[in-house]
């Protein structure tokens, strides 16, 4: 693929995979804006103050007992454990600079922007900050609804995606991005291609491209 190459996720964890062979699978489409800057998304405070959420997608609905997917940018202020959520997957993509101390079921890992964790609700999940505030893709899926998955790309030059029937998104992680209109997209932005063709130009990017599948 010119212009652009894709790099190991840095996936650590004991959760089946979730990571499957969606491309046969049917997405269900939702309406999004074509862009929009994940900050600029409305923000929810986590209940135990150690952070918050912006939810940036849910299917079928967004209530909290309903969804079997969602996705969502968490602000990670404070050292915390991962709350529970019933029995689901979840692939936490960082999207600040880091590095972050994940303890996962005992075992510590480091991890620095675009790298990422896969683990089970049922997983004991704590992070450590280096005193700073931090970013993270937070991907939920429930397990024996759909299936997800998110890979990252370093983009110089020119990258296509090619209409497709599944749910996706891109997120710019880090540098920007070019549309064919001109506009530029700075880090943490957020496209929907929905049904059409997109072509990104960067000097130099990192993305994040997220897919999900229901199971029907």
């Amino acid at each position: 693929m010119a212009g652009s190459s894709y790099r190991s996720a840095g996936i650590v964890g004991t959760a089946e995979c979730f990571i499957a062979d969606i491309r046969n699978q049917q997405m269900l489409q939702t309406d999004l804006p074509t862009t929009a800057r994940l900050l600029d998304l409305p923000q929810e405070p986590w209940g135990n103050g150690k952070g918050s959420t912006r939810l940036i997608d849910a299917h079928p609905s967004l209530d909290a007992d309903e969804w079997d997917w969602r996705l969502s940018l968490a602000t990670l202020a404070e050292n915390s454990e991962f709350s529970p959520a019933g029995g689901v997957v979840r692939i936490v993509t960082i999207a600040s600079t880091g590095p972050i101390q994940l303890n996962l079921n005992g075992t510590c890992h480091e991890l620095s922007l675009g790298m990422q964790a896969q683990f089970l609700d049922s997983d004991h999940a704590e992070i450590t900050l280096g005193g700073q505030e931090q970013y993270a893709l937070n991907l939920m899926v429930r397990r024996g609804r759909g299936y997800g998955s998110v890979e990252t790309e370093q983009l110089r030059g020119q990258r296509v995606f090619e209409p497709t029937d599944l749910w996706h998104r891109i997120v710019v992680l880090d540098g920007s991005v070019r549309l064919e209109d001109g506009t530029e997209l700075g880090a943490l932005s957020v496209i929907n291609p929905a049904q059409s063709r997109l072509v990104l130009q960067a000097d130099q990017a990192l993305l994040a491209h997220i897919v999900v599948a229901a199971i029907h």
